[in-house]
């Protein structure tokens, strides 16, 4: 890795003096998303019809938040698909410039990112936006939901609100995506991502896409439960009115897509 930012440095430095960076040679297909709302199925579905190549454009998983411009650079010569947890922060939206991707927005319905997210954390006890009590595991599960609420959501929040206002400022070519959306008609949605990628693709090609990527394991595929309304049914009226109070503070972004 350290190597890798010493040649970026050095290139950067060498093409800045020529006059400019490199602009990339071909396209880098991308999809910021919610943890837990099916990117990486979309990916490996879609993938399985456009071969690019899948990287990673960020420097660790516990910092998946923000681009790494040494590897965008490093793959600027071919054509990637990949996904990521990336906020669209001022500096990743001059990356996302840079190398001239248009990224698709994937969101979910917060009440039920809050329950999937207690089942992931439950098993790993590990997230990257707070440290998770060791304990976690053995609490009562309204406490669990309560500390996701306060912790966790904040995060998603600030995730949307920064995508809704890039998107408003035409910063960037954006499609937003919902979850909910995605789940009750995969193919059809699949196809539509494709498409504003500006591939042309066949409802057909996706369906036995699916099929070949519903045949992996579930580490693979990372298929979740996919139930929908979990959250309406497992949390609280208090805790879900919680969640609605976090949203009031941006009196103009509309949070219905996710509530």
């Amino acid at each position: 890795m350290k190597r890798l930012i010493k040649n970026f440095q050095k290139t950067k430095d060498k093409k800045q003096k020529e006059g400019g960076l490199q602009k990339p040679l071909r396209e880098s297909l991308y999809i910021s998303a919610f943890p837990k709302s099916g990117s990486t199925y979309i990916v490996l579905v879609a993938n399985q019809i456009l071969k690019y190549s899948r990287e990673n454009f960020i420097y660790d998983y516990l910092g998946e938040q923000d681009l790494y411009a040494p590897i965008l650079e490093a793959n600027a010569h071919k054509n990637t698909i990949s996904k990521h947890h990336t906020l669209a922060t001022k500096p990743n939206v001059a990356l996302f410039k840079e190398y001239k991707i248009n990224p698709v927005v994937l969101t979910r319905n917060l009440p039920d990112v809050v329950v999937s997210l207690r089942d992931h954390i439950e098993k790993t006890l590990q997230w990257p936006h707070f440290e998770v009590p060791k304990d976690f595991g053995e609490w009562e599960e309204e406490k669990q939901f309560d500390l996701l609420i306060d912790l966790a959501l904040p995060w998603y929040i600030f995730f949307y609100v920064s995508w809704i206002n890039v998107s408003r400022e035409k910063e960037l070519k954006t499609k937003f995506v919902r979850y909910e959306d995605f789940y009750m008609n995969k193919a059809s949605t699949i196809k539509e991502i494709i498409e504003f990628w500006g591939r042309e693709c066949s409802l057909k090609a996706v369906e036995e896409s699916m099929v070949s990527v519903n045949e992996l394991s579930n580490k693979k595929n990372r298929i979740n439960k996919a139930v929908m309304d979990r959250g309406r049914q497992s949390l609280s009226e208090a805790q879900q009115k919680r969640i609605i109070k976090l949203t009031t503070y941006y009196s103009d972004v509309d949070f219905s897509p996710i509530l």
